[in-house]
């Protein structure tokens, strides 16, 4: 039985190609995740409570580009916001995928208990704290 000090874990990579290029997506890494939750607080309310508000459409084509330029490195902000909306779309679902693999919810649920664990709190204690 393998364990951690002897498994190889290969990164989630992707590739879409867009205008006949081919982009390597990536996951949203932790410093990143959490520079855009500062840079943009709707997206933590928006995963917060899986709905979008006119706060978030507002920043939406900032925030598209931001998250795009974070899954992919070979395009910047200024680009992913020139893009056609399909061709954000696309590299927007495959950063997602791999940020996410089991989905926002999961995300959400570990990262409210770590932060818990973190705090010396249990998880529903946080929860009520959050508002989540």
């Amino acid at each position: 039985m393998a364990d951690l000090t002897t498994l190889t874990i290969e990164p989630l990579i992707r590739t879409v190609t867009v205008r006949g290029v081919p982009v390597t997506v990536e996951g949203v890494d932790l410093p990143a995740a959490i520079a855009l939750a500062f840079r943009f607080p709707a997206l933590v309310t928006a995963i917060k409570t899986m709905t979008i508000d006119a706060t978030t459409l507002a920043a939406s084509k900032d925030l598209a580009a931001a998250v795009i330029a974070a899954g992919c490195r070979q395009v910047d902000e200024v680009n992913a916001a020139r893009l056609a909306l399909a061709e954000q779309a696309e590299l927007l679902e495959a950063v997602l995928d791999l940020t996410m693999p089991s989905g926002p919810a999961a995300m959400l649920a570990s990262i409210t208990k770590l932060v818990g664990t973190v705090a010396g709190n249990d998880a529903d204690s946080v929860k009520k704290r959050a508002k989540i």
